[in-house]
């Protein structure tokens, strides 16, 4: 009997052992699936932030090493001084309240705060979140949150980033010696050459600073040689021209000027941004046109901060429409330089929108070059864009796309380059065709033609439509998946972050069929909609469980953003006289050799094969200039005129 309690007691024992065992490992299960540690939340603070890269190779923390998950992003963040740089991260130690919250009021940038005039106190940054970001429980902030929480506190700071505005502030100073251009010294149109008067001062090697020029962004020149009032230049170097500049603030960017950078185009630039002789002597379907009949049409206009493309473009059996038009473009910058400390800060937030409308009839695939814009910020600096358009299509189709986007670009000395995109899409479509339309942008941050960094973004639409019967009867059957695409790239152009250190530069694909904000899978019996899914349960595979793929759809190849740039785009001359195309930029895998010179109406003009012209008699023309396989043209328009002067005795 004795025996058997014995028994009894050692199996209650034991029994009470395993099961508090059992407890106590499904209690560290729970916390370990819903608690997120310091390693993951850093993994989605830096990707929705952008420190995602370092410059250093120094190692911030010992427990951190490379190789271990969001190794890129701890470096990133502790360089830009969001995590404090002690001895250690602890990685594995799961993640608080108050943690989470100062990490992500950093990662906005206290001082930007501090810039756009709001009281925050660097001591008390819970405070700040909940009085400016977001009205919380902050009553225990040692409370350990989930990934759910973590993504919510992070997304209330992205969104007071992406909202949050700067004072304007300009602040240029020249470097001595630099002198500041005066009535008696013009430009001419060419780009290479100007007048000054005979009373001047100028002298070969000057550096002349142009504050505002009619129809352009402020600029500076080196004056090479001077002959009879009359000097030729090139443009001078942002190190050549400035002892140090400070711009900050957020702008409304506007239009300085636009130009086509596709052959068969009709460019409307607006206002006096061409002159009135050029459009007066050229053939135009209403003033401001430049007017060269090929196919496709492409009509480029501007509005006050953005730029309107329209293409029609003829199929066999068939039509193609399309337009595009990026406008509401603003810049939120913070730009620091000094010839001594070099380039010490470059923040960049660009945005914009986007809304582009097709219908085709037929089967269409082309990539195209559209335009070229320049805008004013303040002081030197400017953004241009150059747009360009992956369109394709195979039946019928009619969609319109809206979405407004914006990017951001931080560089600081010693720290790494912070990049990020934001985008809110929404789209209509009625297709029964495969189709893909994807305007793609390239902005350029610049002070005196000079690149300080650089951003591309491709989004639109795309769908795989799989639609058998008769669609005009009504008796069509078949599956319609769509899906809006984004990526972007930042500094994939030379520019002077990059000649800082050549691995400042990131691309990303962030939305594609599977990851996309917005997906759709309709279903058609018969003519009627069977089911419509959307976000994740819509299925985007094809018959062989692949992700859907626009590029490869239609076998476009990515967008480049490699043009022929003129030094200028108009050139007037007197009869009889010979002038020169200059060329800035000629695109990569080219040479000179390899560019080629077409005349529209050689009555006018005659041009060699080294861009040399000759003024026959007064008119207007346009001589194309173009790559030998095609790929890619500028234009220039010219005007002869007869020369003024005449002979005459004095009484």
């Amino acid at each position: 009997m004795k025996n058997n309690n014995y028994r009894i007691i050692i199996g209650l024992c034991i029994t009470l052992t395993i099961t508090l065992f059992s407890i106590a490992g499904c209690k560290k299960k729970n916390v370990d699936s819903s608690n997120i540690s310091r390693a993951e939340f850093a993994g989605i603070l830096g990707d929705e932030f952008g420190y995602v890269d370092d410059e250093s190779t120094e190692v911030m923390f010992k427990d951190v090493k490379q190789g271990d998950d969001n190794y890129s992003q701890i470096q990133a963040l502790a360089s830009w001084g969001v995590f404090e740089e002690t001895d250690k991260f602890s990685p594995n130690e799961k993640t608080n309240l108050k943690f989470a919250i100062e990490s992500v009021v950093k990662a906005i940038d206290v001082d930007k705060i501090e810039k756009s005039g709001a009281n925050i106190n660097k001591n008390d940054l819970v405070g700040f979140f909940k009085e400016n970001i977001a009205d919380i429980d902050i009553s225990d902030l040692d409370t350990l949150i989930d990934r759910e929480t973590a993504n919510q506190i992070i997304s209330y700071a992205s969104k007071y980033n992406q909202k949050m505005k700067l004072p304007q502030v300009v602040e240029t100073n020249l470097k001595e010696g630099v002198k500041k251009a005066t009535i008696d010294i013009a430009l001419n149109a060419d780009g290479v050459t100007g007048t000054i008067g005979s009373d001047s001062d100028y002298q070969v090697g000057d550096i002349v600073y142009f504050e505002k020029l009619k129809g352009e962004a402020p600029k500076a020149v080196k004056i090479e040689s001077i002959t009879n009032g009359e000097f030729t230049y090139i443009n001078a170097t942002m190190e050549e021209t400035l002892d140090s500049a400070v711009v900050s603030g957020t702008y409304d960017c506007e239009v300085i000027s636009a130009r086509s950078v596709s052959d068969g185009t009709t460019v409307a630039i607006g206002g006096e941004n061409l002159y009135n002789e050029i459009l007066n002597g050229l053939h135009t379907t209403d003033k401001g046109n430049v007017q060269l009949l090929k196919n496709p049409t492409i009509t480029t206009e501007t509005t006050k901060n953005g730029i309107v493309c329209k293409i029609t473009d003829k199929i066999d059996a068939g039509k193609a429409t399309y337009s595009v038009s990026i406008t509401d473009i603003k810049a939120t910058i913070d730009w620091d330089y000094g010839v001594v400390k070099g380039l010490k800060k470059a923040d960049a937030k660009i945005s914009f929108k986007t809304t582009a409308s097709a219908e085709f009839q037929g089967s269409y695939s082309k990539t195209i070059p559209l335009a070229s814009v320049e805008l004013s910020v303040a002081g030197p600096v400017t953004v241009r864009g150059l747009l360009e358009a992956h369109i394709g299509a195979d039946g019928e189709m009619s969609v319109t796309f809206s979405n407004s986007t914006s990017v951001e670009i931080g560089y600081k000395k010693g720290s790494s380059l912070r990049k990020s995109v934001n985008s809110e899409p929404s789209m209509d479509f009625q297709a029964h065709a495969n189709i893909a339309v994807e305007p793609s942008l390239l902005l350029d941050l610049r002070a005196f033609s000079q690149c300080i960094v650089n951003a591309e973004v491709t989004t639109g639409v795309a769908a795989d439509c799989k639609i058998d019967g008769d669609i005009l009867e009504g008796t069509f059957s078949g599956v319609v998946k769509a899906w809006v695409p984004l990526r972007y790239g930042i500094n994939q152009r030379s520019c002077l972050v990059t000649k800082i250190k050549d691995n400042l530069k990131y691309e990303k694909e962030v939305w594609n069929s599977k990851t996309s904000k917005i997906k759709k899978e309709i279903k058609f019996d018969n003519g009627k909609t069977a089911f419509e899914k959307t976000g994740d349960e819509a299925d985007l595979t094809d018959e062989n469980g692949e992700q859907l793929n626009e590029l490869k759809m239609f076998n476009f190849e990515p967008i480049k953003f490699d043009y022929i740039e003129l030094a200028s785009y108009t050139m007037i001359i007197n009869e009889n006289v010979q002038g020169k195309i200059n060329i800035s930029h000629i695109p990569d895998d080219y040479t000179e050799s390899d560019i080629k010179y077409e005349v529209t109406n050689s009555d006018v003009c005659s041009v060699s094969s080294s861009g040399a012209v000759t003024a026959k008699k007064m008119g207007s023309t346009v001589v194309k200039v173009y790559t030998s396989d095609n790929t890619t043209a500028a234009f220039i328009a010219v005007t002869v005129t007869k020369d003024l002067a005449v002979d005459f005795d004095p009484l």
